[in-house]
């Protein structure tokens, strides 16, 4: 074989641009569409829409399992200080033992979390779950985490998506949110995938919401499905 010519390496960099290119032309366009879904908050269409799109950027959606403890240790480890304050509502450092069993050894039922995971690296990239209310069996606290890197892009769209799904399935008919006052963010998220957000309550720098699910469509899909189809992972 004979060494590549200057006119051969310059074309063989030229193609690489090309594809380099494209394929940063194909992530943001599929980026935009999981920003800007093209059918109302709230309804199937616009939560389908949702989690297609993270599938195409090669996230699955699933449930988080008691051997997830690397897993969400590692994510929280990659948040930045902003991230982590405007999810815990404070400053964090690290979780505990007792916490990462908390998080990761849930019941899917009264406590339901749900992770993205990408298909390409296996690291965790967001994560979503509920926690019913003891004194409202209808109404379970949510809280949305995404990595940085993966913020804006859609993708709690996606996982709020798959957890109100898991919630209209365990006869969840709200969500409850208590947030940082600067957390734009969640607020947004809310207004994009509930039928009604509303206010409830300011306290200091926090500010309480609750949104209505849209109800639960029965189906003969859904009511020939069993149980566990209800759980569902993109």
């Amino acid at each position: 074989m004979y060494p590549a010519t200057i006119p051969e390496m310059l074309g063989a960099e030229h193609r690489k641009t090309m594809h380099a290119q494209a394929d940063a032309f194909r992530l943001g366009k599929q980026a935009r569409e999981m920003r800007h879904p093209p059918r109302e908050p709230g309804s199937r269409s616009y939560f389908s829409t949702a989690v297609a799109a993270a599938r195409r950027l090669g996230v699955r959606i699933r449930p988080v399992r008691p051997s997830d403890a690397g897993l969400i240790s590692d994510g929280f480890a990659r948040l930045s200080e902003e991230s982590r304050r405007l999810r815990f509502l404070g400053p964090r450092s690290a979780l505990s033992d007792a916490e990462l069993r908390y998080f990761t050894d849930v019941d899917h039922h009264n406590h339901e979390a749900l992770v993205a995971v990408s298909r390409l690296s296996g690291r965790g990239l967001g994560v979503a779950r509920f926690i019913r209310l003891a004194d409202d069996p209808t109404t379970a606290d949510v809280a949305v985490v995404v990595a940085d890197e993966w913020q804006r892009l859609g993708l709690g769209s996606a996982l709020t998506a798959r957890l109100v799904d898991r919630a209209r399935c365990e006869g969840i008919a709200r969500f409850s949110a208590l947030l940082d006052a600067e957390n734009e963010g969640a607020r947004r998220l809310m207004r994009r995938t509930g039928t009604s957000v509303r206010l409830v309550g300011r306290d200091g720098g926090t500010m309480s919401y609750e949104m209505e699910l849209t109800p639960l469509v029965p189906t003969l899909r859904r009511a020939l499905a069993r149980p566990a189809d209800c759980v569902g992972a993109a």
